[in-house]
C-alpha cells in the first residue's frame, strides 16, 4: 500500500514530535538529578569523590557545611593503614588533594570559630589537643614516607614537595575567603604558634 504524501508527512511530524518529547523529558530528568544535592556520604571515598566538583558547588551553603563536616568525621575515623593509603592517593591524584584540602579548610574554620567562643582555660586545652594530633600525624608521616629524597635532595614532605604544596593550597584558600573568618583563623594560628613555643620552652 502506497502512503500518500500528506499521510507520510503526518507520520514524519509525529515521529519528530515524539523524539523531541523524549529528549526534553530525558534532559529534564537529568537536569533535576544534577541539581539535587547528593546524599550525605557514608565513606571517605564517596565524600572526596564529589567535593570539588561542579555538583558540589551548586549545593546551598548549609548543605556544603553539612557535607564537609561529615567528610571530616569520616576522615578522622580512618585507621593508620587507611590514612597511609590516603596519603598515597594525595601524592598522585590532584583531585583527591584538592578535595582533602577543602575538608581540611573546613576543619580549620570550625576550630577557629570554637576557639573564638571558648574560655581562656578551654582555649589552652583545645590548642594542646590540636598540637598533639598534629605531632601524631607528623610522626606517622615520617614513619611511612619514602626513604629516597626528592629531586635536588628535597623530600616529598618538604616545602617544595607535595605536603608543602598541600599546605600552601589551604593557605591560598583563606587569602580569598571571608575577611572576618580569615581574621579568626589568623588569630587561631597565632595562638597555636605561641602555645607550641610555650610547650617547647618548658
Amino acid at each position: 500500500m502506497v502512503l500518500s504524501r500528506r499521510h507520510l508527512n503526518k507520520k514524519v511530524v509525529a515521529g519528530v514530535l515524539l523524539a523531541t518529547g523524549i529528549l526534553v523529558l530525558t534532559g529534564g530528568v537529568y537536569a533535576t538529578l544534577w541539581l539535587i544535592p547528593p546524599p550525605i556520604p557514608e565513606t571517605p571515598e564517596q565524600a572526596l569523590e564529589i567535593i570539588g566538583t561542579s555538583r558540589f558547588e551548586r549545593m546551598p551553603e548549609y548543605r556544603k557545611t553539612e557535607y564537609l563536616g561529615q567528610a571530616k568525621r569520616l576522615l578522622d575515623g580512618l585507621s593508620q593503614e587507611q590514612r597511609r593509603d590516603l596519603f598515597q592517593q594525595v601524592r598522585v591524584d590532584e583531585t583527591v588533594r584538592q578535595a582533602l584540602g577543602r575538608v581540611r579548610q573546613h576543619g580549620v574554620v570550625q576550630r577557629a570559630l570554637a576557639f573564638a567562643n571558648a574560655t581562656a582555660e578551654d582555649r589552652v586545652q583545645m590548642l594542646d589537643a590540636q598540637i598533639d594530633r598534629m605531632e601524631e600525624r607528623r610522626a606517622m608521616w615520617r614513619a611511612n614516607r619514602p626513604d629516597a629524597a626528592g629531586r635536588h635532595g628535597r623530600s616529598e614532605g618538604g616545602r617544595h614537595g607535595w605536603a608543602g604544596r598541600f599546605r600552601e593550597g589551604i593557605q591560598a584558600r583563606f587569602e580569598h575567603g571571608n575577611p572576618q573568618i580569615n581574621a579568626l583563623v589568623g588569630e587561631y594560628f597565632r595562638a597555636m604558634r605561641q602555645r607550641r613555643q610555650e610547650r617547647q620552652d618548658r
